[in-house]
């Protein structure tokens, strides 16, 4: 994922709050923490993150694409925004607004800035954008100890973790080895 994904800078200039009381977590993801190379800046509001040279596929039979992103992710209420931009064919520059905000999913797609590609809103982005932000506790220590979040023990390597926000759930499965 790092090859593909390049190497994640996080921004130094944030205010940052004391390490939350991880006592509630399941043991493993208390271990995954500690050991996580993710410095305790990842527990600040808001926290920033660019991701610089890097790849994306935009269809499952594409080419890998270069693409560079700016991320912004807030606690006290889930919120994702991240803005992307990259080039098509190479030549004409596109971006798009990929956010999570106040329980609403949202892909925004332009041309030259100003023209819309594409624009998807509704019940079919709501879920999967606040799955994606559950994918992301694990690059943001401090969501997972937010009010939102619930996690159940599987077994001993296995818990699964759901978000809740504004009556929707969603629940991924992470396994560490």
């Amino acid at each position: 994922m790092r090859s593909v994904l390049g190497r994640p800078k996080i921004s130094r200039k944030v205010r940052i709050f004391p390490n939350p009381d991880r006592s509630g977590l399941p043991e493993i993801l208390q271990q995954y923490i500690a050991r996580a190379s993710i410095p305790d800046l990842a527990l600040s509001v808001p926290i920033r993150i660019a991701w610089k040279n890097t790849a994306l596929k935009f269809k499952p039979v594409a080419n890998w694409s270069p693409v560079n992103f700016e991320q912004i992710n807030f606690l006290a209420e889930p919120v994702r925004l991240i803005h992307m931009w990259f080039q098509l064919w190479g030549l004409i520059p596109k971006e798009g607004m990929d956010s999570y905000l106040g329980g609403k999913g949202r892909m925004l797609v332009r041309l030259l800035k100003h023209f819309k590609m594409s624009d998807v809103t509704g019940p079919k982005m709501d879920q999967p954008e606040l799955v994606t932000l559950l994918a992301e506790t694990m690059l943001i220590p401090a969501y997972r100890v937010q009010q939102y979040m619930q996690w159940k023990i599987i077994d001993r390597q296995t818990i699964e973790g759901t978000i809740t926000h504004r009556g929707i759930s969603a629940s991924g499965i992470f396994l560490f080895q």
